[in-house]
């Protein structure tokens, strides 16, 4: 496994011929885990959080203000859209397209709607249903 530590190592040139992996390491909190190392870009002015999990075939794509919280997941070709917030403890499932803000432990998948919100979330909604 492929693993980042946040430090900003002089390898890019490295990663890009051997994996082809383009990464800005300015903003990458340490922990960053890529178990499938190939096809990954992650552009300039993402912040991404600490301890996120990374898989193959992922971009995220430039900008500030594009932020990927910690502990959270990006499946295999997954793409992120500039400008993009996604919270923490957030899953982005393979294929899917994230364009705004993800809430904080939700579960994304293709095409993009949120399919599962924190459980007192979707609790308050489902009283909310019910009542009408």
């Amino acid at each position: 496994m492929f693993e980042l530590t946040g430090r900003t190592f002089g390898t890019r040139r490295l990663l890009r011929g051997m994996f082809s992996i383009d990464i800005w390491t300015y903003g990458i909190g340490g922990g960053l885990r890529m178990p499938h190392p190939f096809n990954i870009v992650i552009g300039e002015g993402v912040e991404l959080g600490r301890r996120c999990l990374v898989l193959h075939n992922t971009t995220v794509q430039r900008g500030a203000g594009t932020i990927v919280s910690s502990d959270c997941v990006l499946g295999a070709g997954a793409t992120v859209l500039a400008g993009s917030v996604i919270q923490r403890r957030s899953i982005v499932g393979a294929g899917a397209v994230v364009h705004g803000a993800v809430p904080e432990g939700s579960v994304v998948m293709a095409p993009g709607p949120i399919i599962q919100r924190k459980r007192n979330e979707y609790q308050k909604n489902r009283d909310r249903a019910w009542r009408n």
